[in-house]
């Protein structure tokens, strides 16, 4: 299934939908981590009051107040470590986010660089398909992005045949079909990645 063509630079940078939950799933995680540790503190703060209260106010109340003490103490530690826990997970949430997003980015401004150097009367927007096979006869083209899509949907539909073979692409200035790495046709040379204006 091929994707949305960006039709700007702009467009290569926006936000998408996977990106956008992991961020905001990030930002809830750190917000009931400050929640949890609040609510922590302000119980270890309620369980040190009471000891000294039991203390004041109760003979022979140290065995309760050590407990309360050891609660109230107990509170802050989890406080801490539920604070550190969470906010780590969602650091490390935030940080996929931008992974994801920054791997879709890339791949948009590849797309959005092949089709702006492609010839847009090969490929029909509306049906998604290809309407034509033939490799383009000008040195404007970059490569030729029809070449590429036929080769990987040729991948796809022979199992049969050997997978270690690197996909094929099309010179457009002499029609020589070779590995799709090659920076140059290695029939006339033609430069691929040079910028041509």
């Amino acid at each position: 299934m091929l994707t949305k063509r960006p039709k700007s630079i702009k467009d290569c940078y926006k936000l998408d939908k996977t990106s956008e939950q992991l961020i905001e799933w990030s930002h809830t995680l750190s917000d009931r981590a400050y929640l949890i540790f609040y609510i922590l503190i302000g119980l270890g703060i309620i369980l040190f009051i009471a000891a000294g209260i039991v203390v004041s106010c109760i003979d022979g109340g140290e065995i309760i107040s050590i407990s309360l003490l050891s609660g109230g103490i107990c509170c802050v530690i989890a406080a801490f470590i539920a604070r550190a826990v969470l906010r780590s997970n969602a650091l490390l949430i935030y940080a996929k986010a931008n992974i994801v997003h920054n791997t879709r980015v890339t791949a948009n401004l590849a797309l959005y660089n092949a089709c702006k150097n492609s010839d847009p009367s090969e490929y029909n927007e509306d049906t998604d398909k290809k309407s034509t096979n033939q490799p383009k006869k000008d040195n404007k083209t970059a490569y030729n992005v029809n070449a590429i899509i036929e080769s990987e949907e040729n991948d796809d539909e022979d199992d049969d045949e050997d997978t270690s073979e690197l996909p094929q692409k099309i010179c457009p200035k002499c029609g020589n079909k070779h590995d799709f790495d090659y920076p140059k046709c290695p029939k006339c040379k033609y430069e691929y990645y040079k910028s041509n204006k």
